[in-house]
């Protein structure tokens, strides 16, 4: 079945990334995500169920952000939404979105984390939009995984200064599942027969970054590689990935290394 699927989505990929015309009711905007992060932040107070969108997952070459109040299937609902949305947001309004397929809207996953509008002024110019913004990283078997960041307060006073993010699975409708709620850097993807592999950032040694690879069999973890990165599949069982280790001279060596996974 799984097969069955795959296939649909290769030859028909226009079918698969039909847009999905929705009507947004939106109470905020915002130029920036740090903006719209703390614009939101008390209107999620009185309506915990609105999202953080951005108008690139409606096409448009023009990103900016917004606090939707609700995402609503037609006009007339919209319309119906629109005068309780304005008791909690005054100057809220109806847009028509044509949604990107295997966007984060499209998952209806907030773009913005809620924790971002908590970053602290004294250390916000060290954050840019790639630390505050989640992102959604479909893969090849039609699945769709969400790296989500957020601000933790407990690594302030680490050299990332409070940024995280970790890997979670999409299930539609806004539910993710976790398979790596801290993962930092989230890289290097890759898929085969429903089993997936990315590396994590793990650990510094003489001033480089090292790596794990975690392994999933579904959105079941089945193996953790230490000092390794960039996996790729050699076959249903199999992966191959880099070997990290630090050299005398301080720099990262390399060596293919062979993993075999089991479920």
């Amino acid at each position: 079945m799984r097969s069955l699927v795959v296939f649909m989505l290769l030859v028909f990929p226009e079918t698969a990334a039909r847009a999905e015309r929705v009507w947004i009711v939106v109470g905020a905007s915002s130029p920036s995500s740090d903006g719209i992060a703390r614009a939101a932040k008390p209107l999620a107070a009185r309506w915990p169920g609105g999202l953080i969108f951005r108008t690139a997952d409606c096409g448009e070459k023009r990103d900016v952000f917004g606090w939707a109040y609700r995402v609503a299937e037609s006009a007339d609902d919209a319309k119906a939404a629109l005068a309780a949305a304005r008791e909690v947001a005054k100057g809220a309004y109806v847009k028509a979105c044509d949604v990107a397929p295997r966007s984060l809207l499209a998952l209806r996953v907030s773009a913005v984390d809620g924790s971002i509008a908590d970053v602290p002024n004294s250390v916000a110019e060290g954050w840019e939009d790639e630390d505050r913004v989640s992102s959604a990283v479909p893969i090849a078997d039609g699945r769709t995984l969400v790296i989500k960041r957020v601000y933790k307060a407990s690594l302030l006073e680490d050299p990332d200064q409070g940024k995280d993010q970790g890997v979670w699975l999409a299930e539609g409708g806004g539910k993710l599942k976790a398979l790596a709620e801290s993962c930092s850097p989230a890289e290097a993807f890759a898929a085969r027969d429903g089993k997936l592999a990315f590396q994590c950032g793990d650990a510094v040694a003489a001033d480089e970054l090292l790596h794990k690879v975690l392994v999933f069999d579904g959105d079941k973890q089945v193996a953790a590689v230490s000092s390794c990165r960039k996996p790729r599949w050699k076959g249903p069982a199999a992966l191959v990935c880099g070997s990290e280790s630090v050299g005398p001279d301080g720099k990262i060596k390399l060596r293919g290394k062979k993993v075999l996974v089991g479920r």
